[in-house]
């Protein structure tokens, strides 16, 4: 949840981190990360090593060059072939908490626990405890509305989410209740 720091309210205390000190952070964040993908997802160590890349050479934002790419066309076709994620989780499947499917068909599992860059950004934008939030993205198929449903809870908001009918069975919308 935030916090109160400096001149202001913030959600945590990166932004209130000195310049230097948030790149070190971020520098060792991104060095763990990569490290992490290595060790446990095969397909990530696979195109590393493809690519005559160690992990302990991604250490800065500039190594994030160095890295292959990857198209959505491979990401579909390893897939396929190593169902359901291409080798590209990272987590044990008994922590993914939901899965959605992208169009190509991309699997993509969801472990909304360990996220938190949404909510900064709701944060950034105000939502604060008692403001309600009306959701318009989609929870199914997509994870937009579901992220943006976490993050806002995270944030305090309470959120509503949308549903899109084709007539109304009870008259028309209102919003009463709604501050």
């Amino acid at each position: 949840m935030a916090m109160k720091a400096g001149n202001g309210e913030f959600f945590d205390e990166l932004e209130t981190m000195p310049v230097a000190q948030r790149e070190s952070y971020l520098n060792r964040k991104l060095a763990e990360a990569i490290s992490y993908a290595y060790q446990n997802a095969p397909a990530v160590r696979e195109l590393l090593d493809a690519a005559g890349i160690k992990p302990a050479e991604i250490r800065k934002m500039k190594d994030l060059e160095k890295l292959p790419i990857t198209r959505k066309t491979d990401l579909i076709e390893r897939q396929r072939k190593y169902p359901p994620y291409g080798g590209f989780s990272a987590i044990p499947p008994q922590t993914v908490e939901r899965v959605f499917i992208s169009p190509g068909p991309i699997y993509e599992p969801i472990q909304h626990s360990g996220i938190k860059w949404f909510a900064k950004a709701f944060w950034a934008a105000g939502f604060r405890k008692g403001d309600i939030v009306v959701n318009t993205f989609t929870y199914h198929m997509s994870p937009a509305g579901i992220l943006f449903h976490e993050a806002l809870r995270d944030c305090g908001a309470e959120e509503a989410p949308a549903l899109r009918v084709a007539k109304p069975a009870l008259g028309r919308p209102t919003n009463a209740g709604m501050r």
